[in-house]
């Protein structure tokens, strides 16, 4: 996916220098990603202490343990019906 997406010219004036630029594609591709995250997740976030953001992240390192622990039967059940 990543060959066509940036674009190399040499300058005129030092045929030295060598420049990059994107495509349109690329352009496009940047336009639909996703940008900093805002909102009122971020804020909350920040406003916790650190001892609260470590106990957090450590709660979210056990699910995601347990997310690799995979079982077929519950793929197609909202989490809501677990």
């Amino acid at each position: 996916m990543g060959q066509g997406l940036i674009i190399k010219e040499r300058s005129k004036e030092d045929q030295r220098r060598v420049g990059v630029r994107l495509t349109e594609e690329a352009e496009k591709i940047l336009s639909n990603a996703p940008g900093p995250a805002k909102g009122i997740l971020p804020e909350a976030l920040q406003a916790l202490p650190e001892s609260a953001l470590q106990a957090l992240d450590n709660a979210l390192l056990e699910v995601i343990e347990q997310l690799r622990i995979r079982d077929n039967n519950y793929a197609d059940r909202p989490l809501s019906d677990l």
